[in-house]
């Protein structure tokens, strides 16, 4: 039940902020940040919500989608500022969350650290 109205505010909050997406790449991206919101590492989804936006000119609609979303997804709202080239704020993102105790912003973290060559603070990160 909980699923359904959480759908329904995620296509609500969407349907307002993405108006340049038709109706059916609405339907879609609506449905693909449904999915991520509960799982915001499944890959094929992201790679479709990121090209639908893309596609659409919306990619700063999809920022603001995540951001409102971040206190529940925060994982899902660093993965789409990488992506958009933001790390500085993905990292902030992660930084923040991590200190809840969620273990998934922390790893996530890590790797952007390590990729930047940070392995000192990507290790502190996982340790924590």
């Amino acid at each position: 039940m909980r699923g359904r109205f959480l759908a329904l505010g995620l296509w609500l909050c969407l349907s307002g902020i993405a108006l340049g997406l038709d109706a059916q790449s609405q339907k879609l991206a609506d449905r693909y940040l449904a999915i991520l919101t509960a799982n915001p590492m499944q890959q094929t989804a992201f790679d479709r919500l990121w090209k639908i936006h893309s596609e659409g000119g919306e990619i700063d609609a999809l920022i603001a989608v995540c951001q409102q979303r971040a206190a529940e997804a925060p994982v899902l709202f660093a993965r789409v500022l990488q992506r958009a080239g933001r790390t500085g704020e993905a990292k902030k993102v992660l930084a923040e969350a991590g200190g809840s105790g969620i273990l998934q912003p922390g790893e996530m973290l890590s790797g952007l650290l390590e990729e930047d060559g940070d392995l000192a603070a990507a290790a502190k990160v996982l340790e924590e």
